[in-house]
């Protein structure tokens, strides 16, 4: 809504993992969302285009440790 407050998918630490993944599918397994090198700057998921609910979130730091995954939830 463009109060600065929750505007975008923020990762804490990402800049930690430069060489990191990220990916965003929404409920029916399509991904809406990629981006090498994710840093919560030039790099982020704001999910302008994509409606209301819970999207499935995976991450892979691209230094050989497992991938994470999780869910992030649009809500206007």
């Amino acid at each position: 809504n463009g109060d600065l407050m929750n505007d975008f998918f923020e990762l804490s630490n990402i800049e930690q993992f430069p060489n990191n993944t990220v990916r965003i599918f929404n409920k029916w397994g399509a991904e809406i969302y990629t981006a090498q090198g994710y840093d919560n700057v030039k790099k982020r998921f704001e999910g302008n285009n994509s409606p209301d609910g819970v999207y499935l979130y995976l991450i892979d730091p691209g230094n050989g440790t497992s991938t994470i995954k999780g869910t992030v939830t649009i809500s206007r």
